[in-house]
């Protein structure tokens, strides 16, 4: 679910700006179809680049999570290797 939000969310925010480019005024300054193309070309680089630095992130998150959980789990299982040393020691001993 979140794969499938991650991306269409650029997809969704570049229709909303370029329909508020198109339903904006048209004043006295007459924008050419370059300079609206050349806008919205802008706008699509920079929703993208947004979306590839939070995959980055997120990717980046995913990955220490899972790197800490395996670092966890070796510490635990040495612990108890260690401890179970340390009681058979002591039984002979």
């Amino acid at each position: 679910m979140y794969l499938k939000i991650l991306i269409l969310w650029p997809c969704v925010v570049l229709n909303v700006a370029a329909s508020k480019f198109r339903a904006a005024p048209q004043g006295s300054v007459k924008y050419s179809e370059e300079v609206q193309a050349l806008a919205l070309a802008m706008l699509c680089c920079m929703a993208a680049l947004l979306g590839l630095i939070l995959a980055v992130v997120i990717v980046c998150f995913l990955l220490d999570r899972a790197l800490s959980w395996k670092h966890q789990a070796t510490y635990y299982a040495c612990r108890r290797q260690v401890q179970k040393v340390q009681e058979e020691a002591l039984m002979k001993g």
